[in-house]
């Protein structure tokens, strides 16, 4: 039997560019970036190669255990320590590798939603840049979440809720922000495993407690467990002030104090971070709201039809971007994970684009807009 795989014209012209793209951001890579951040992934790194992965929870880490992995295979890829310092700049790449891959996801959301232009509007998320500021200057990773939800969407959008599981798994396992995807996600895999016989939910449970499982492992042989436990709830509040650099409502209202300022204080009655959660589950749920109601009437009709991809694909979009927006404690990367989803959304109704916008004031404050227009 001979297996036949055939690429099509936007799928070649795509990996081309992209892998022109790698090869020059291989030779230009900035050399630039959040110094601390960025000496974080070397000290880590290095630890791991000195101590073992399974220790790397008595540095001062606060990241959870899948990203460790891959400061794994980073550290252990260089020829010494010293290399891992002088190296450092060049684990962007890796962080640009996930780009890429959400960048083609990004061309399969596009065909899913019947729009004739692929691969014009797949360029615009690759070539975004604020996508590849935070990426490939400022030198963070939340790219590396934002493929794999990205991917679980893409995967609910087709029915396929075992790997949409293991897909967001995974991004739980590196960035703890992707919780706010939950609601989302579990609101279309119940209603997709009503639908599937009561074997196949809890042989899908199985798969995903066997992967966390293995993910765990490492820690549980060397009685560590506890301390990934610790982390996790440390993350909790580990920054509680109004605002850690996101220019949000509370960086609007507060000012640049935002940044100095506890969001334990008082503000009207409640403090500031009760206010935050209060107006961000508020929103969500007018956000969800659609979402719901087109689940809803899928799962009465007992439709075999896929999800509706557009409304699926702006709720994704909208959820973080109102977390980044209401929530205090917010950094400024936050945002990452709605530019995917909201960087150009089409239907016959509207058009939804991210645009960017500088206020030129004495704080140089920059907000994320959202555009509509009829077509």
């Amino acid at each position: 039997m001979q297996f036949k795989f055939k690429l099509e014209d936007w799928q070649k012209q795509f990996f081309v560019l992209a892998g022109l793209l790698f090869l020059v951001v291989l030779f230009i890579v900035p050399d630039h970036g959040h110094k601390g951040d960025i000496r974080c992934w070397a000290d880590w790194s290095a630890f791991i190669r000195m101590h073992g992965l399974t220790n790397i929870y008595y540095s001062d880490t606060d990241y959870l255990p899948a990203y460790h992995y891959i400061l794994y295979l980073y550290g252990h890829s260089r020829e010494s320590i010293e290399r891992i310092y002088a190296d450092i700049n060049y684990f962007k790449l890796v962080v640009f590798l996930f780009h890429l891959g959400s960048s083609y996801i990004m061309l399969l959301f596009i065909r899913l939603l019947d729009t004739k232009e692929k691969l014009p509007q797949g360029i615009f998320y690759l070539l975004n840049i604020a996508v590849l500021y935070n990426t490939l200057v400022w030198g963070q990773v939340d790219e590396i979440m934002t493929f794999f939800v990205a991917l679980s969407l893409y995967l609910l959008t087709r029915d396929q809720p075992r790997w949409t599981m293991i897909s967001y798994l995974l991004a739980i396992n590196l960035k703890l922000q992707s919780i706010v995807f939950l609601p989302l996600i579990l609101l279309i895999v119940f209603f997709i495993y009503l639908g599937k016989n009561i074997k196949t939910f809890l042989l899908d449970l199985f798969i995903l407690v066997s992967l966390q499982y293995l993910i765990f492992l490492p820690f549980i042989l060397t009685d560590n467990l506890h301390m990934v436990w610790n982390t996790l709830f440390r993350l909790v509040d580990s920054q509680p002030l109004i605002s850690a650099n996101a220019f949000n409502l509370w960086f609007a209202i507060v000012g640049i104090d935002a940044r100095g300022t506890h969001d334990t204080e008082t503000f009207i009655v409640f403090t500031y971070k009760q206010w935050g959660l209060f107006l961000f589950f508020l929103m969500s749920f007018f956000a969800l709201l659609p979402l719901f109601i087109q689940v809803m009437k899928r799962w009465l009709i007992n439709s075999s039809q896929e999800l509706f991809a557009p409304i699926t694909v702006l709720t994704f979009g909208m959820v973080p971007l109102l977390f980044f927006f209401f929530c205090t404690q917010m950094h400024e990367r936050y945002s990452h994970p709605a530019i995917f989803f909201l960087v150009r959304f089409k239907n016959n109704e509207f058009v939804i684009k991210i645009i960017f916008c500088k206020i030129n004031n004495k704080t140089s404050k920059g907000f994320i807009c959202l555009r509509l227009r009829n077509v």
